[in-house]
């Protein structure tokens, strides 16, 4: 699955995009058996039902995440609709149970509609924050019930929901990275499937919590920790994973004195910086940005240039927010990959690099100054330069 938000924000586009795009085979496969998975869906046919209708019956489960709560309303009506019988507003009041009231809370709000002689009840079903950990998704749920007198019955599981998952939003960290720096830089040759940034421009990324059921998108606003995890110039061909020793040498604040940080927080006070036991600097959903520095001792500082091409280097990077994130009861980590492109060279490759292309060049032109009918002169300034270059590159 992709790690990268889509730009619609819904997880399922890319597979009804491709789906309409390509329908005829994929109908062809599922004609044969050949379908992956075994079964085929019709794209044209597939709708998505965001709105609940206000007639709706209840659902049989719903799924509450931290602080998070579920509202419906059940409408009674007091009257059989004969003007000879009357009943008593007053006598008709509903009430729940839940089976382990320690984990959620049911408010009941009542509005009488007189001259209608009906009642309508808001429920609130709302998490009370007793669940103590988090877990991966859809795992270690808490199965509750309440019970609305009169027969209803709903089905509540306390937890991180099923199908939940953190995505990175690429289309709002391009956005919001050009408008924050006012200028966007792109790979020589871009490849749509793995963003690509410029080494001197700050680095503002932001996350989704993605519903895998429903489509449905938020902004991840919870507590994170950045890290690069691997890495290799060039080519994803290239990337190797990082040791764990490597990892702490990369990304922890403990191993500053090594010189070996791959990144660091923009116009961040060190006063601000709040960080893990191991180091690890501990983000907020807030846009924060990232200065890449990748100092002497990084596995990117010192990068050979590819032919007139400046050096590009591919990121690992993973995002967590175990142990750290009080906001939401699921465990989430996210790997994904960056491009980053425009490193500076070595200062002695520098040099070397503008020397051999700057002799090469005049080299050129003293053949053909060589070569031009005229009489060339043992002063030329052709010569004077060439024995200022190296014959061999080192």
């Amino acid at each position: 699955m992709s790690p990268y938000a889509d730009p619609v924000h819904d997880p399922t586009w890319r597979w009804w995009k491709n789906s309409r795009k390509a329908q005829h085979y994929y109908f062809y496969l599922a004609s044969n058996k050949l379908s992956k998975g075994g079964f085929y869906v019709e794209a044209y046919d597939y709708r998505k039902h965001y709105d609940a209708n206000i007639n709706d019956p209840l659902p049989s489960v719903i799924y509450l995440d931290k602080s998070s709560s579920y509202e419906f309303i059940v409408y009674l009506t007091v009257s059989n609709g004969k003007p000879s019988v009357e009943y008593d507003i007053n006598q008709v009041w509903m009430a729940t149970h839940v089976s382990s009231p320690q984990y959620i809370l049911v408010n009941l709000e009542r509005k009488e509609i007189v001259h209608r002689g009906s009642l309508m009840y808001k429920v609130t079903v709302k998490d009370r924050e007793y669940y103590a950990k988090q877990s991966l998704s859809g795992e270690n749920l808490v199965v509750l019930t309440v019970t609305i007198k009169g027969g209803a019955l709903l089905k509540v599981y306390v937890g991180c929901p099923p199908g939940n998952r953190l995505a990175f939003d690429i289309s709002y960290t391009l956005q919001y990275s050009t408008q924050k720096n006012n200028i966007y830089f792109d790979c020589i040759e871009p490849n749509i499937e793995i963003p690509c940034f410029y080494y001197e421009i700050p680095f503002y990324p932001f996350f989704l919590i993605q519903d895998m059921v429903t489509g449905k998108s938020d902004r991840f606003w919870g507590k994170y920790t950045f890290k690069v995890i691997g890495g290799g110039p060039y080519t994803e061909s290239n990337i190797r994973m990082f040791s764990e020793e490597e990892i702490l040498m990369y990304n922890s604040l403990n191993y500053s004195s090594k010189y070996a940080a791959i990144w660091d927080i923009v116009n961040a006070k060190s006063s601000e910086i709040i960080s893990t036991e191991d180091g690890y600097r501990i983000f907020s959903g807030d846009s924060f940005g990232i200065q890449w520095i990748c100092q002497k001792n990084s596995p990117c500082s010192d990068i050979p240039a590819d032919g007139l091409k400046g050096p590009e280097y591919f990121l690992v990077i993973e995002v967590s927010n175990r142990g750290i994130d009080t906001s939401t009861y699921c465990d989430y980590r996210l790997e994904f990959l960056i491009h980053l492109h425009g490193l500076p060279l070595n200062p002695y490759r520098g040099l070397m690099f503008m020397l051999v292309h700057g002799c090469s060049l005049l080299w050129l032109g003293y053949i053909k100054h060589l070569s031009a009918p005229s009489i060339t002169s043992c002063h030329s300034p052709f010569i004077y330069l060439v024995l200022l270059c190296p014959s061999e590159p080192s």
